[in-house]
């Protein structure tokens, strides 16, 4: 089957993928085509739904909220299952949301300001569903490193951190996040249309932002089904939870290149990795490598395919 990207796609989408308001000039020069050629290609990779979206990753935490993440067992029930599904696509507080093949069949990220806000959001989600519930884990994140798309190219490496912050934002700073939230790559000089203030004061601010990692990042949608590339959750728990061990993960991450991120969390495990490759014997080769790298320390390991995943927009902004 002929391959969708060439090895110029690829570098430009991890470029994309690291830093979506890249200017065409910068990003042309980065892959090597002319401004007209770079443009071409990001339209048909619209067109061709590979890329599905530029979006603005925004600390959470910088907003005052927490995250929980919820991983569901269901009953094989499609008409109470699709009911449920309806309700998480509407529901404000949803972050994230993807459908697994493993021991969970579906996991939810909430953004919450309270333990009691997450309590009462959660079971409000599942009010007259409950019986649909085989089983659930929830996790409460503690951060999360995203690693670049090095499994696609070997350039722009980069790591990114989202970890709870101190920093707080005023309501201008809101109007200007709200504006973003959703398209990443806006033109500088229609985000000043949509929120009223001049082009010098929305740089200005944006660059504050960026600054103290309220804006994580400008990332790139990309759908990596299409790509044929297989997605896999891993959940891993350890003896020994330290910083050492933590660093030793996000080196081997780094050296496999096909780890894209690392979340910590309280629960039955430590770490969830999220790990991409093509072919499954890749996955068993970087799994093999993973337990020998960690053999002494390893008490859990637990893996679930993901069929689909989204970032939704949550409207979380107030």
């Amino acid at each position: 089957m002929k391959e969708i990207l060439d090895k110029i796609d690829k570098k430009l989408l991890n470029h994309l993928n690291a830093n979506a308001r890249m200017p065409e000039t910068e990003l042309a020069k980065k892959i090597g085509r002319s401004k007209e050629s770079t443009r071409y290609r990001i339209k048909r990779l619209q067109e061709e739904k590979v890329i599905t979206g530029f979006f603005t990753r925004i600390n959470p935490y910088a907003l005052g909220y927490e995250q929980y993440t919820v991983y569901l067992e269901l009953r094989v029930n499609e008409k109470k299952n699709e009911e449920l599904f309806n309700r998480i696509q509407k529901d404000p507080s949803i972050y994230w949301v993807g459908t697994t093949d493993g021991k969970w069949n579906l996991g939810i990220t909430m953004l919450v300001e309270s333990p009691r806000d997450f309590y009462e959001k959660y079971n409000r989600l599942i009010l007259d569903l409950e019986e649909q519930i085989i089983s659930k884990e929830i996790i409460i994140p503690i951060d999360v490193t995203i690693f670049s798309l090095s499994f696609l190219v070997k350039e722009a490496e980069y790591a990114l951190t989202i970890e709870p912050t101190e920093i707080h934002i005023d309501e201008k700073d809101k109007i200007i996040l709200n504006t973003l939230q959703a398209d990443g790559r806006m033109r500088l000089i229609d985000i000043a249309k949509k929120t009223g203030f001049n082009t010098a004061f929305v740089r200005k601010k944006m660059k504050e932002l960026e600054k103290s990692k309220v804006i994580i990042n400008y990332g790139t949608g990309i759908n990596l089904r299409m790509l044929r590339y297989t997605t896999y959750r891993v959940a891993l728990g350890v003896k020994e939870n330290s910083e050492k061990v933590f660093g030793k993960l996000k080196a081997f991450a780094k050296k496999e290149r096909n780890i894209i991120h690392i979340i910590r969390s309280i629960a039955k495990w430590d770490y969830e990795l999220v790990l991409v490759t093509k072919e499954y014997e890749e996955y068993i080769q970087t799994m093999s490598r993973l337990k020998e790298s960690f053999k002494e320390n390893i008490t859990l390991i637990q893996t679930s395919t993901t069929r689909q995943t989204e970032i939704f927009p949550a409207k979380i902004i107030k």
